[in-house]
């Protein structure tokens, strides 16, 4: 496993929305709760998220999206809440376009602003936050998946949070011995082997196999250009499987078309699922599971796992065999980067304070009820943080 990863918490989706991660600690964690939630809710800080549009960057202008969303339903249902997020959209071409230093110049004449939050797939707005923290040196700048060269964002900008790109392939295979899986076994076709992601993901559950000694078994799907004839073979053979080992297998495919089937069989097989093919599977199993949400919660993961967590273990009695990540990893780079930025701001906390991986740690965990680890991408440099959500177990 990546000598960088931190270990791995999880814990069931029940027991995280039922019980507070402080229940049994001490005045301590209290104090740190305090230290992060206390006031919040009366603060007035103005955050400005700047990104490109659904076209060019659907998952930032997604996440931006929510971020507003969500603010918008904290002032509705709290008159007392008064922070404020406001959206502003590139132009496609926002390198070369005066649209570009027409919005970067109404944000340095917005005497509201506090936290400016930058993100794009493509390079050069650096030097536009550069120059207008020369002018507006009490915004808080902070990139969120940035596409720059690091070392001028981590001179443009206060804080810097960035996606973790890792290849898990060894966490998956280790979650599954953990939960109690005495044999791992994957389903692969053609394409896969051609997908070099993919097969660094397999090396790594296939090392990891070997570490921990859990047998390792493929099944490769026979080529076919009719996707129902590979969902019926995929189907057919965890029938099969299960048969022949019992439920304490765990299974994995690489193609996110069947994850609905994972999704669906174990509710009667009852076989674990350290991990689907989609991390994020939460939307998908709302689906598969005929679960209802309005719009707001269409991007509200911990909403969503509270549900498909409560949904499993009324239909079939089945808890802890069932993995994912807790929250889309692009989304959540996105709110934390919000997150840290509205509580620095409303309680005057040095933005240093944002340099240590536990403060983060529990901002994450008080605020939003989800395990995420932040690590530095470079040795002494505390402003720049690759972020690793942690998985949770339904």
């Amino acid at each position: 496993m990546n000598k960088f990863f931190k270990q791995i918490i999880t814990v069931s989706v029940s027991f995280l929305f039922l019980i507070v991660f402080l229940v049994g600690c001490g005045q301590k964690d209290n104090k740190k709760k305090a230290e992060i939630l206390e006031d919040a809710k009366d603060a007035d800080i103005k955050t400005i998220i700047v990104t490109q549009d659904e076209r060019e960057n659907n998952s930032a202008f997604e996440a931006a999206n929510k971020e507003k969303m969500d603010n918008e339903y904290k002032r509705f249902n709290n008159p007392k809440y008064k922070s404020y997020v406001e959206h502003y959209i590139l132009p496609s071409d926002f390198q070369n376009n005066k649209k570009t230093d027409e919005i970067f110049d109404k944000i340095k004449k917005d005497k509201e602003a506090k936290v400016l939050i930058v993100s794009a797939n493509k390079a050069g707005l650096a030097d536009k936050v550069k120059k207008l923290k020369k002018d507006r040196k009490d915004i808080l700048m902070i990139s969120s998946d940035l596409n720059e060269d690091d070392k001028k964002i981590i001179k443009s900008f206060d804080l810097n949070f960035k996606t973790g790109d890792f290849s898990h392939g060894e966490r998956i295979v280790d979650l599954a011995k953990s939960l109690g899986a005495e044999r791992f076994v994957y389903f692969i076709d053609e394409s896969d082997f051609k997908d070099k992601k993919k097969m660094e993901l397999l090396e790594g559950m296939k090392n990891e196999g070997k570490k921990i000694g859990i047998p390792i078994e493929e099944v490769k799907i026979p080529e076919s250009d009719n996707i129902y004839q590979a969902k019926a073979f995929v189907s057919d053979n965890i029938d099969a499987l299960v048969k022949k080992y019992g439920e304490d297998i765990n299974i994995y495919t690489f193609n996110k078309a069947f994850d609905e089937i994972l999704a669906s069989k174990v509710l009667d097989e009852k076989f674990f699922i350290s991990e689907f093919s989609d991390k994020n599977i939460s939307p998908s199993l709302m689906k598969v599971y005929g679960l209802k949400y309005v719009t707001r919660q269409a991007r509200d993961y911990i909403w969503m796992n509270s549900q498909i967590g409560a949904f499993i273990k009324l239909s079939s009695d089945m808890e802890r065999r069932i993995g994912a990540t807790a929250y889309k990893p692009e989304f959540y780079t996105m709110k934390i980067a919000t997150d840290v930025g509205e509580l620095l701001k409303s309680k005057k906390i040095s933005v240093k304070k944002a340099y240590n991986s536990v403060f983060l740690e529990n901002t994450s965990n008080f605020r939003n009820k989800t395990g995420c680890g932040f690590i530095n991408k470079y040795k002494g440099v505390g402003n720049y943080k690759i972020i690793d959500v942690d998985q949770i177990l339904y």
